[in-house]
């Protein structure tokens, strides 16, 4: 799993955050240097080719690989590390809103790298 943070790397108590990520390879690197930013529009339009691309990896649209994806974020529930909001699995993507309580947005890269470990065993 590639990360490309472009967020301040501090986080404030309390503070909610939408967290996007997507599977490597899922786009071109130029386009995702040129687009990977929180920036509104260069944002949405970073969303919509993540929606409309036909190739790269879609692993998501598995059942059983996306079972591992969302059984990761209601354990970091289940565990109190996080209040989770709206979030999606898309084939190529994850969208997450949420609120860590006492840990550091950047642990989650944690959950997120177990989940990968665990979807690579069963065989994507």
């Amino acid at each position: 799993m590639d990360f490309h943070r472009r967020l301040e790397h501090s986080s404030r108590p309390g503070s909610a955050y939408f967290v996007t990520w997507r599977l490597d390879g899922s786009l071109p690197v130029t386009r995702v240097t040129d687009l990977w930013t929180s920036d509104g529009p260069k944002f949405v339009e970073l969303d919509q080719l993540l929606d409309a691309v036909s190739t790269g990896p879609r692993w998501l649209e598995r059942r059983d690989v996306a079972g591992v994806v969302a059984n990761a974020l209601w354990k970091g529930v289940g565990e109190s590390r996080y209040e989770l909001g709206a979030w999606v699995l898309m084939p190529n993507h994850v969208h997450i809103a949420l609120r860590p309580w006492g840990i550091r947005i950047s642990l989650l890269r944690s959950g997120a790298l177990r989940a990968a470990a665990h979807a690579q065993q069963i065989g994507y």
